[in-house]
């Protein structure tokens, strides 16, 4: 409509070009109004603009859903010094752990020798547990020493290569841990047996907690 108005008012020669040119800055003008439509003053603007009323409704919902801390119980000052009151000192827990030493001396060998059976083979030794030994014949004693001599072998290999007067007995946990009826069972089996029998748990040997009324004369 603009366009055609121009070119009637300024006729068909070169003012048409001058039309043109009016026309094509009016279209930039309509298109601002169109995409920036012009607001109310009433109404409301979002984020840093909008009513304080407005603003001050979402800061208490904000703060009625942050959850609330748990209660605590709190001691009063009375209370915990008489708790404190009532605590053993110091001086009294040294003087009730305080023992008088006398002659006693403690070991100072605290080496696996001291805690161990000592096997000889004539050439080399091995260490196993104490109270493992189920049986010990009187002719085979002497491979039963107090210190070590020769090589140490590992206890499989020893094992191996003393066969002729070595042996094991794999026993039961029951045993390991002090039956009487487990231990009675597998001792009379091992009456009449004439190697150095050793107690093994799944082929590692193990100490034997003896009965209180369970005796054998022939157990180390």
């Amino acid at each position: 409509m603009i366009l055609n108005t121009c070119i009637q008012k300024l006729g068909q020669s070169g003012d048409l070009v001058i039309a043109v040119v009016l026309y094509s800055q009016l279209v930039p003008l309509r298109g601002a109004d169109n995409f920036c439509p012009t607001k109310s003053p009433t109404e409301s603007v979002p984020g840093i603009f909008a009513p304080v009323e407005n603003r001050e409704n979402d800061v208490k919902q904000q703060i009625i859903g942050i959850p609330k801390p748990a209660e605590r119980d709190v001691i009063s000052d009375s209370k915990l010094r008489e708790l404190i009151s009532a605590s053993p000192k110091m001086k009294d827990l040294v003087s009730a752990n305080r023992k008088p030493i006398g002659d006693a001396r403690p070991s100072l060998d605290d080496s696996a020798f001291s805690k161990s059976i000592i096997l000889f083979d004539g050439t080399n030794f091995t260490l196993i547990p104490q109270g493992c030994i189920l049986r010990l014949p009187a002719n085979l004693r002497e491979h039963v020493v107090s210190a070590p001599r020769g090589s140490f072998l590992l206890w499989p290999v020893f094992l191996k290569q003393n066969a002729k007067w070595l042996s094991t007995q794999e026993v039961p946990m029951e045993m390991a841990l002090g039956d009487k009826d487990a231990t009675a069972d597998i001792m009379q089996k091992l009456d009449s047996d004439l190697k150095l029998r050793v107690a093994v748990y799944r082929s590692n040997p193990i100490c034997i907690l003896e009965a209180s009324n369970t005796t054998q004369s022939d157990r180390k």
